[in-house]
């Protein structure tokens, strides 16, 4: 369902636990129409039945090429272009420093320092 005319939207990558999930709450609860994105679906579904607003469900894993294209295609088809980005995925490796892979840290900062890959610099309405 599109949110009511005039209702902001905003995307929250990472939303589904912690401080995505809290962030995608606060935004709902001021008033905006929120786009919920993470590996998981479960815990967006568990995020947006916490949400009082509308909420759009779209599992991505930002670390795959042309993600963040696909999920505001998918967001301005159905709503509008986001107004609010928060770039909240992140990824993390459980090995010690020596057993990380050249490849395992490239990835972990690529989604953290990477606007392509965060969606910083494709929002609002990739301008």
């Amino acid at each position: 369902m599109p949110p009511p005319p005039g209702m902001p939207v905003a995307l929250v990558t990472g939303a589904g636990r912690g401080i995505g999930a809290g962030v995608a709450l606060a935004l709902s609860q001021e008033g905006y129409a929120v786009a919920l994105t993470a590996r998981s679906r479960e815990q967006l579904e568990e995020t947006a039945a916490a949400c009082p607003g509308p909420t759009l469900v779209l599992p991505a894993d930002m670390t795959s090429p042309g993600a963040v294209e696909e999920l505001l295609d998918s967001i301005e088809e159905q709503w509008a272009g986001p107004e609010v980005v928060v770039a909240n995925a992140g990824a993390g490796v459980s090995a010690s420093v020596e057993k990380t892979t050249d490849e395992q840290w490239q990835q972990m900062l690529d989604l953290s320092t990477s606007p392509r890959r965060s969606g910083c610099c494709a929002a609002p309405s990739r301008r």
